[in-house]
């Protein structure tokens, strides 16, 4: 049994900051949202500010009726 789990480095996340590849990280899980930048309601511009980026503070400030699970 190995671990599955796939390890980013800040460095790998920082590349990925733009609007067709875009990646946040939230509570160390890192979230490819690439297609979802198109269907938030937020619209693209926070979404757009946080990435390539740790994003789990803006994230809770935006969302702090979402509880995080283990």
């Amino acid at each position: 049994m190995g671990d599955s789990k796939k390890y980013i480095t800040a460095e790998e996340l920082k590349k990925h900051n733009k609007r067709d590849d875009l990646w946040i990280s939230v509570q160390g899980k890192i979230y490819n949202v690439t297609d979802w930048i198109k269907q938030h309601p937020g619209g693209d511009i926070p979404i757009l500010n946080l990435a390539g980026q740790e994003a789990t503070d803006a994230f809770i400030a935006f969302h702090p009726d979402i509880l995080f699970g283990s």
